[in-house]
């Protein structure tokens, strides 16, 4: 796989989505995402990630693409579930 590491939009930022007691979030700095799932009673952190960005698409550390992002949400495909998480 040929990742280029550039990204050419303003897609920089936070994305969360918060559902039943869970929040979900990515960071995207430049060419790098890092993100995490938690309960939002006690911020327990469930579980986290990072990967790359190239262009609008998303790529876990392993360069299985994730998902994209798209006018300031980003949709992800984790386990089969369609996640989408909207830019602070």
């Amino acid at each position: 796989m040929n990742v280029l590491l550039e990204n050419t939009n303003n897609i920089n930022g936070t994305y969360i989505s918060e559902s039943d007691g869970f929040e979900s979030s990515i960071t995207i700095i430049g060419s790098y995402w890092f993100a995490t799932n938690k309960e939002t009673n006690f911020g327990n952190i469930l579980s986290s990630g990072s990967g790359l960005v190239d262009g609008n698409r998303i790529y876990d550390e392993y360069g299985l693409e994730l998902g994209y992002i798209s006018n300031s949400s980003v949709y992800l495909n984790i386990g089969g579930y369609q996640l989408t998480l909207d830019k602070e």
